[in-house]
């Protein structure tokens, strides 16, 4: 082999690039983060390297709620500093079933953005649900009251006036007591 007029044989150069390597790895400070196939490269040709430690795996238990309450887990995060984002929740009741979950990208954003984000996602969907519960949870008691010996069907409106005399005594038990 050629090279600016000198002559030298690829073992030589093969030899050089070995000994660099070693070298360079002997000054490095870092750790390898190569693959498997890379690295065996590495040991074929001498190369030590100092590998990563392996990450701690911390268990985690789960404990359900407490009977007929709802627990949700919820996260957000963001792919390095400010990249693509990412919310997510999960409701379960006391038996570990899964009542409703979502997952959804909110575009590029800051770690904090996101977990900020899926608070105010998860505030605003356990309100609609309890909305919600509530009014499925009045529909029932309108139907009971319609059904016989279930004390007479009622209108709407008496359900709502009955409904907003509840929530009156209520609030005046919480300022009172």
């Amino acid at each position: 082999m050629r090279f600016e007029e000198l002559s030298t044989h690829v073992s030589n150069i093969v030899r050089d690039i070995k000994l660099q390597l070693i070298e360079i790895d002997s000054l490095s400070t870092g750790t390898v983060k190569n693959s498997v196939f890379d690295l065996c490269i590495l040991r074929a040709i001498g190369v030590k390297g100092r590998l990563a430690k392996a990450p701690r795996i911390h268990e985690v238990l789960w404990l359900p709620p407490p009977i007929s309450w709802i627990k949700l887990n919820n996260d957000g995060a963001a792919r390095g500093a400010h990249g693509l984002a990412s919310i997510g929740d999960i409701f379960r009741d006391h038996f570990r079933s899964c009542l409703g979950c979502f997952a959804a990208s909110i575009g590029i954003a800051y770690s904090l953005e996101a977990e900020l984000h899926v608070v105010i996602h998860t505030v605003d969907l356990a309100w609609v649900l309890l909305v919600w519960s509530l009014i499925v949870a009045k529909v029932l008691t309108f139907i009971e009251a319609g059904t016989p010996g279930g004390g007479g069907c009622r209108s709407i409106k008496e359900l709502a006036l009955s409904n907003r005399s509840e929530q009156e005594e209520s609030s005046l038990l919480v300022v009172n007591g």
